[in-house]
C-alpha cells in the first residue's frame, strides 16, 4: 500500500515537471484529449514518446 502512494506521487511528480518544462504534449495530442485522459493514461503516452 505504501508503495502505491509512492508511485501516485511520483507519477504526479514526473507529470509536473514535464508540463512544467514543455509547451507542447507527447504524441501529438491536443491540449484537450490530454486534459481529459488519466494519470495513467499520460504516463503511458509519456513513456511512449521517450522510447
Amino acid at each position: 500500500m505504501y508503495t502505491n502512494n509512492v508511485g501516485k506521487t511520483l507519477t504526479g511528480l514526473v507529470l509536473a515537471l514535464f508540463l512544467a518544462g514543455c509547451a507542447s504534449y507527447p504524441l501529438g495530442i491536443d491540449k484537450d484529449t490530454w486534459m481529459a485522459m488519466s494519470v495513467e493514461q499520460r504516463l503511458v503516452a509519456l513513456e511512449k514518446q521517450a522510447n
